[in-house]
């Protein structure tokens, strides 16, 4: 519980100051309940819509001690934050340390652990559903959270906008 309230006060505070960006390097982060989401189907349909064009990391969360003990390489849980709110996993680290052109969140508002994430990883742009936390998304897409397809299709048509823009 006092991890909790920590990783919280840690989050108010990090979105207190401005997020900080990424680069044009053709890297994607993917922010995901498992729990709420499809982590399969989520790789199957950007692959199919982007192919080869981005290198994609991710960040699979869930709270099931079950899914974590089978693949603790695959999975992230509230035991990879120490108790200080701080990210212990080294696993996580190494991947939040990178820049990222964007991060896709597939996750609500109320994620606390994976907005903390959000809110440490560098990414130009933020992309996540319409219930995503407004600080921490820059593009909301108003799309069925089972029609991962759609979600992307509508992803890449103003992801493309914005980069002809840019």
């Amino acid at each position: 519980m006092l991890k909790k309230i920590i990783v919280q006060y840690k989050l108010k505070k990090r979105l207190a100051s401005p997020l900080q960006s990424g680069e044009n390097n053709k890297k994607v982060l993917f922010l995901v309940n498992v729990d709420e989401f499809d982590f399969e189907s989520i790789h199957e349909k950007f692959q199919e819509l982007f192919q080869d064009k981005y290198a994609v990391r991710s960040i699979a969360f869930t709270q099931h001690k079950k899914k974590y003990k089978e693949q603790p390489d695959h999975f992230f849980h509230t035991k990879d934050f120490s108790f200080f709110g701080e990210i212990s996993a080294d696993k996580m680290k190494s991947i939040i340390q990178k820049k990222y052109e964007y991060v896709f969140q597939f996750f609500n508002q109320e994620h606390l652990y994976l907005n903390y994430i959000s809110s440490n990883s560098k990414a130009n742009l933020r992309v996540g559903f319409e219930d995503a936390h407004s600080q921490l998304t820059d593009l909301f897409l108003n799309a069925n959270k089972n029609d991962m397809r759609l979600f992307f299709e509508e992803a890449k048509k103003y992801l493309e906008i914005i980069k002809k823009s840019a």
